[in-house]
């Protein structure tokens, strides 16, 4: 069948009105979900913006929903706002989310605030978001195991990685203090460290800068008394890294490595921590590590492998084959 032409009539005029045309259609405005409502006060950015049904009071001014309204002005858009009533401030800040969070340190002014959800410490205190306790806080090391975890309130620095703690000038909470006292004086069995076995010098070296300071290792030495030999809580050979920003230039590197752990700086040449005095010798066994690192004098035999002490008991050039 073919199609039903048009009429004469229609072919240069517009068709009939009767003929039904596309309409188009207005969007519905969105509306704020069912508990939502509007802070009272005229003079506060969420008089306009509304306030999470959740809040009982408003995040950035304080008042509480069931207050009167204060100060009605044009359309209540804030016009003719009171004198007397905090301006809104410029951006948004904690709070206004529902995963912002509350600083669990109540010394910091985020205790109040609130931190964005987004943020994992709090940014003026650095208290970690999951701190078990009020002022742990959480290292800015992101390549370090506490930057999941926490740091205890009372470290000034992260005991892994040594990166000090964030928000300059944070005192931290009275509990956690030290007595304000001079410097400990060193136990008795740490008077004389050439007499501990190198075990013992590898396990100070590995404890916090705080530990050590407390146990009175200062300076490297017990009592920061001076002397050659051992020069740091670390066995023979041990180095410290000559870069002054590395925690490693105060706490030494293990001899076996040829650059630092933490900052890769190349080990310096020279001599090591046990080569420094007259009459220490090197081991003639060339397997041992003290071939390289060398023995002190009192020891008539080698204390890693057992060798005896060289009759000569000369020093002999250092020499440059690749480490074994």
């Amino acid at each position: 069948s073919r199609p039903t032409p048009r009429p004469a009539q229609w072919s240069n005029q517009k068709p009939p009105a009767d003929i039904p045309r596309p309409r188009r259609t207005v969007p519905a405005v969105a509306m704020p979900p069912s508990g939502d409502w509007q802070c009272p006060n005229t003079s506060c950015v969420n008089h306009s913006r509304m306030v999470f049904g959740s809040k009982a009071t408003c995040p950035k001014c304080g008042s509480s929903r069931d207050d009167p309204v204060l100060d009605v002005g044009y359309m209540g858009m804030g016009m003719g706002m009171g004198s007397d009533q905090p301006k809104p401030e410029k951006g948004m800040q904690g709070g206004d989310m529902p995963d912002d969070w509350q600083c669990p340190n109540t010394n910091c002014i985020n205790h109040t605030r609130m931190v964005f959800g987004k943020k994992t410490s709090c940014p003026s205190c650095g208290t970690a978001r999951n701190a078990k306790q009020p002022g742990d806080w959480q290292c800015p090391n992101t390549q370090c195991l506490n930057h999941r975890n926490t740091v205890f309130a009372s470290k000034v620095s992260c005991p892994k990685c040594g990166a000090p703690r964030p928000g300059s000038g944070y005192a931290p909470p009275a509990q956690y203090a030290l007595p304000a006292r001079g410097p400990p004086a060193a136990l008795p069995a740490l008077q004389n460290m050439r007499a501990l076995p190198p075990a013992v010098h590898t396990a100070l070296a590995a404890l916090p800068p705080q530990i050590q300071s407390l146990l009175g290792l200062r300076g490297g030495m017990p009592g920061g008394g001076g002397g050659g030999g051992c020069g740091g809580p670390g066995a023979p050979g041990d180095w410290r890294c000559p870069n002054a920003q590395c925690i490693n230039s105060r706490r030494m590197v293990f001899a076996k490595n040829t650059a630092c752990p933490k900052c890769g700086t190349a080990k310096p040449a020279g001599r090591t921590q046990g080569g420094g005095n007259p009459g220490d010798w090197e081991c003639p066994n060339q397997d041992c590590l003290n071939s390289r690192n060398r023995v002190f004098a009192k020891h008539l035999m080698c204390p890693q492998c057992g060798a005896e002490k060289p009759d000569n008991g000369l020093l002999r050039g250092r020499s440059r084959s690749p480490y074994r």
